[in-house]
């Protein structure tokens, strides 16, 4: 009888072990996140951290609240797996709309704004493919749904819905950071941009309509450049009013109306971890942000973010103009918008 009630408390500590271990600080997930943490409920509906693995072992990790990948793990060139995206490790740091931060939150329905304070239902189909589905009060149903594939990328996928006609403009705010060390400034990241014009903005960072040649200017990336070798250069107009670089491209893999998502749009690469990251999209343009406002913002592990850390890269439809004649991207009912982006890591 002792036995026994010996076997029965050790295997009750036992027990008891495991589950603090799974419910600790940290651990749970390669990247460090405690999905306790992201468990919650805003506006009535429950909020979770899901997390998807290929057979790699690369991770991604995503909150349905705003749709935000939160982490995503890739391999540096020393088989180390290292966080190339910036965020936050708990919930509370998302919903408090005193930082303004997007970080990798679904983008829409005009570029430029988000869903970063809206929770989405969520659906995980496998270990590999997240579904989160979304109806507005205004009769729009949208859908992202991002899949972990065994070749080492993540794969967007955007639909949408309308029962009025509205614009709609799909994409994702994750900010890259490549270089392993988010505490430090990202520019000496290498980025091409496979583009030969970009549409050059006003002091409200809107687009004007015009369309700008992007070769031999401090705007050009179409054959690959180091961030801080044009950043900086302020006698470049565009570059001064958005401190840095808030820029649609258009692409050269778009034309006749349609997107080739065999064709690279951009690529960004991290020559201290090998880290290279590669961009195909069916849409128009891309949108480069190089985090101009992110600056002295506490992230992931408590690592400061300093200006110019990271870079987003979103391919979208063509903005809204400032103009009055530009076109616009409206959805009308009985159709569906759909925009798919892959982001593909891998090493050199």
């Amino acid at each position: 009888m002792i036995m026994k009630k010996l076997r029965f408390l050790l295997f009750g500590a036992a027990t008891t072990a495991l589950l603090l271990a799974s419910c600790g600080n940290g651990g749970q997930t390669l990247s460090g996140l405690d999905p306790v943490k992201f468990d919650t409920v805003i506006n009535e509906k429950p909020v979770k951290l899901y997390t998807l693995t290929n057979q790699n072992n690369m991770e991604v990790c995503i909150t349905n609240y705003g749709g935000r990948i939160v982490s995503l793990m890739a391999k540096d060139r020393n088989g180390a797996f290292v966080d190339v995206v910036l965020g936050f490790d708990n919930i509370a740091q998302y919903a408090d709309t005193s930082k303004k931060c997007n970080f990798g939150a679904i983008m829409g329905r005009m570029a430029g704004d988000t869903w970063q304070n809206e929770v989405f239902d969520a659906e995980q189909i496998d270990k590999q493919t997240l579904k989160l589905t979304l109806a507005s009060a205004d009769g729009v149903k949208a859908s992202a749904i991002y899949k972990l594939t065994d070749d080492n990328a993540l794969d967007c996928t955007y639909e949408a819905t309308t029962d009025q006609e509205t614009v709609v403009n799909m994409s994702n705010a994750t900010y890259f950071t490549l270089t392993g060390d988010p505490s430090q400034a990202g520019t000496n990241m290498v980025l091409r941009v496979y583009a030969d014009k970009f549409l050059p903005i006003d002091t409200t960072f809107t687009t004007t309509g015009d369309t700008r040649d992007c070769y031999g200017s401090s705007m050009d990336f179409s054959k690959g450049r180091a961030l801080f070798e044009l950043i900086g250069d302020t006698t470049e107009h565009q570059i001064k009013i958005a401190d840095g670089f808030n820029h649609n491209y258009l692409l050269n893999s778009y034309k006749d109306g349609k997107g080739n998502e065999q064709m690279i749009a951009a690529s960004l690469y991290a020559e201290n971890t090998g880290i290279f990251l590669e961009m195909f999209t069916n849409e128009p343009t891309l949108h480069l942000y190089t985090a101009n406002d992110v600056a002295n913002v506490t992230g992931k592990n408590g690592t400061t973010y300093p200006k110019h850390v990271s870079v987003s890269l979103a391919g979208q439809k063509i903005p809204i103009s400032s103009k009055k004649d530009a076109p616009k991207t409206n959805l009308k009912p009985g159709e569906t918008y759909t925009g798919h982006t892959i982001y593909r890591f891998s090493t050199k």
